[in-house]
């Protein structure tokens, strides 16, 4: 604990890039409680810690993992910087600070976004009066825009293992996020077409069979696999194994080097989800219904038009 000027700080050291002191304001005995709180490493009654911690013991389980995964990390950053903070003590320029003065300005919006879900869990709770991140704007974000050609497609899968490109052509074809693609099983696979119950929303779709479609779910039943073994999951390893993310991600980085070293511009596996949404519009499909989005406003955030709008000049 130091003091600076007329108030007392507690020096965190180095958080998200920089430095971070917290105000413990202007009373001596005050900033010393919260000093105490703070060296004894455990939440208190009446901090954000205690909200912190609530959120995700009651909150996040009920979450998709994915989800989960995310916010816990997200959780263990912000217990850093606020868990020592009175409830009522985080005003909106704690969190603006934060915001701005983070290294990475992206990454602080998730951030900002997993403490604003939790502190309006704590006002249900009555852990708290109000969500003060909601008075607070969060940094500007350029919207992603990469459209994949048809050609780069090509390229890609010309240069991927054939479990790749199973991967890829179910992908373009349903539009499905990849930890629904991992989790796909054969029992979701009948002669109506693909069930599909997605994990981030539990929205529950069949997609009906296309020959394109058909194609990729045969080839996958052709990837090779230990004698005797076919595994309960549609994309797996040689074992029978569902592939973790960080698995399947490896394997897709591996790819996506050799692209880049032939000339292709970089592109992520979700990237293929706007693909196939874009592509699906442009041939008078139902592209919403198709990806599962609830609301049109969700959906155009991954149209990636090829239209070029025409102005007339003065």
């Amino acid at each position: 604990m130091r003091r600076i000027r007329k108030a007392y700080y507690y020096d965190h050291g180095i958080v998200n890039g920089r430095r971070w002191r917290e105000p413990l304001g202007s009373d001596y005995r005050k900033a010393l409680r919260r000093w105490a709180e703070i060296e004894s490493g455990t939440p208190t009654q009446g901090t954000i810690g205690a909200i912190l911690d609530d959120y995700r013991q009651n909150a996040l389980p009920s979450l998709a993992e994915r989800t989960q995964e995310d916010r816990r990390a997200h959780l263990n950053r912000l217990n850093l910087v606020f868990g020592r903070m009175g409830a009522e003590e985080l005003e909106p320029h704690h969190i603006a600070r934060y915001l701005r003065r983070h290294s990475h300005p992206v990454a602080a919006n998730r951030e900002v976004g997993t403490l604003s879900a939790a502190l309006s869990w704590g006002v249900e709770q009555g852990m708290l009066r109000e969500n003060v991140t909601k008075q607070v704007r969060r940094n500007p974000e350029k919207a992603r825009d990469r459209r994949v050609t048809d050609a780069e497609y090509q390229t890609v899968y010309g240069l991927a293992p054939p479990l790749i490109q199973v991967a890829m052509e179910l992908a373009y074809c349903t539009g499905m996020r990849r930890g629904d693609l991992l989790a796909l099983s054969w029992s979701q696979v009948s002669t109506d077409g693909i069930r599909v119950c997605t994990e981030k929303t539990g929205d529950t779709m069949l997609i009906e069979w296309s020959p394109r479609l058909s194609a990729a779910i045969e080839a996958a039943k052709g990837l090779r696999r230990k004698q005797g073994v076919r595994g309960l999951h549609v994309l797996c390893t040689r074992d029978g194994q569902a592939y973790s993310a960080d698995g399947f991600s490896a394997m897709w980085q591996r790819v996506m080097r050799k692209a880049v070293a032939q000339g292709v511009r970089r592109f992520t596996f979700h990237d293929l989800r706007a693909k196939c949404a874009t592509d699906a519009r442009e041939l008078g499909l139902d592209s919403q219904a198709l990806l599962g989005h609830r609301t049109e406003a969700q959906h155009l955030a991954y149209l990636r038009s090829r239209e070029t709008r025409r102005v007339k000049p003065l």
